[in-house]
């Protein structure tokens, strides 16, 4: 009787392997079918090309098997939905660079790279594969929408439209885990698991904003130095104790409505030039490393103030006299906020960040700051914003060529620029 029911053990343990394994091969081949019915649209240009493979190395080496869901599950879905939003189907090569880094880490073997290439991995790809166009297409949805909405509705359609991409990663992720935990006799976390991709969600959102009004390297920073922290693991992670704790409620409830204020995705490509602009500048007066580094990050984080103001007054689109001097407190915002977060920066960069919007002749704002007054820093971001945004059409400044651009700088040099940078910058841009 004994070697009955070990006989029996052993076939319904044989067939739930065999299932686990067509299982995994029919999920893998509808990810490669999903790829070559619909071939993905890559962005080629070389800001988005290394910007992919600066997350693909960081998500290598960060990357690895938890038994806290909130340390690995969350972090992921945040990176992977704001991905799909920013890079599209490059967040292909991210699912795969993840996956293969938790497989390659699983404990308590050393690395195998066969592994790669076991039927769980091929499906856990394919599934990966398949959730990335689900979230292209969610949010090509909400992006006509967007388009289609009132100003003032666009803000919470983005919210939204954040939301449903992540929870349609983690719907997916978790079909995958919960069948093959099905198979392989083991349980998991469901209504834990949907809680917590709705956090990871809000994460996404906050990744999408920082990269958008900061660059990346304000997104890593954000990532690593502010998102890591303790209290967004709890927010993240550890969702029950939302429910026992009131003060990690009234947390939560904080982060959530300074995520309310990140709004619409600006060109990037904006903050880049005038950084790489400005730290060109610091480089030809000889600035020390340290420095040109301050200024540089100064220049990426020059904007970040416009996300405290209202969706439709951050371009200058159809405001009037008051609310276009409210607009001009942007320089202030972004201070205030680089202040409060003086753990991640020096405060020095909050000072070349509020005074980048001073006159060199006294007549700018917050302060009315004259000539040397004004830091050095500030003075080489604003004569770089001016320049790129001439270039550029930005902000909605006449968009010319490069001669008008240095001939509109020379005109207003004296009055809103350092002279000696106006030369120095048409000394090197010509």
């Amino acid at each position: 009787m004994a070697l009955a029911e070990d006989h029996t053990r052993i076939e319904a343990e044989r067939w739930r392997s065999v299932a686990l394994n067509v299982f995994c091969f029919a999920v893998g081949f509808l990810g490669l079918a999903v790829i070559v019915l619909w071939p993905p649209h890559l962005e080629l240009s070389w800001w988005t090309v290394l910007s992919v493979l600066f997350i693909g190395v960081f998500l290598a080496v960060s990357q690895r098997p938890t038994s806290a869901a909130g340390k690995s599950y969350a972090p992921l879905t945040a990176v992977i939905a704001a991905s799909s939003i920013v890079f599209g189907y490059w967040t292909i090569f991210l699912v795969l660079i993840s996956f293969a880094a938790i497989r390659l880490r699983l404990a308590p073997r050393p690395a195998n790279f066969s592994d790669l290439f076991s039927p769980r991995s091929f499906g856990q790809a394919g599934a990966g594969i398949t959730a990335v166009y689900g979230m292209i297409a969610v949010w090509g949805l909400f992006a006509d929408v967007q388009k289609a909405a009132p100003p003032w509705a666009e803000s919470a359609i983005a919210l939204v439209g954040v939301l449903v991409v992540g929870i349609v990663w983690q719907i997916s992720q978790h079909g995958f885990v919960q069948v093959t935990f099905f198979f392989t006799r083991q349980t998991g976390f469901s209504l834990q698991f949907v809680r917590m991709g709705v956090f990871a969600s809000l994460y996404g959102y906050l990744l999408v904003a920082m990269y958008g009004y900061g660059g990346m390297l304000t997104t890593v920073l954000f990532y690593v130095l502010v998102a890591q922290t303790r209290v967004v693991q709890d927010i993240l992670g550890v969702v029950r104790r939302l429910e026992q704790l009131e003060q990690a409620k009234s947390q939560a409830t904080s982060v959530i409505r300074e995520m309310i204020r990140f709004t619409d995705i600006p060109d990037v490509q904006f903050t880049a030039e005038v950084e790489n602009i400005s730290k060109m500048l610091a480089r030809h007066l000889g600035l020390s490393k340290q420095e040109i580094g301050d200024i540089g990050l100064a220049a990426e984080l020059h904007e970040i103030g416009k996300s405290r103001l209202p969706a439709r007054m951050r371009w200058g689109k159809r405001t009037n006299a008051a609310e276009e001097n409210q607009r001009k407190t942007y320089a202030r915002l972004g201070a205030i906020m680089l202040r409060s977060a003086d753990a991640l920066v020096d405060p020095a960069i909050a000072d070349y960040v509020e005074y980048h919007s001073e006159h060199f002749d006294g007549t700018g704002y917050p302060k009315g700051l004259v000539g040397e007054a004004i830091p050095q820093a500030s003075r080489i971001i604003a004569i770089a914003r001016a320049y790129v945004s001439s270039l550029t059409g930005y902000d909605g400044v006449d968009k010319v060529k490069k001669e008008e651009a240095l001939r509109k700088l020379r005109q207003e040099s004296g009055t809103l620029f350092d002279p000696r940078l106006v030369d120095l910058l048409t000394e090197v841009v010509s």
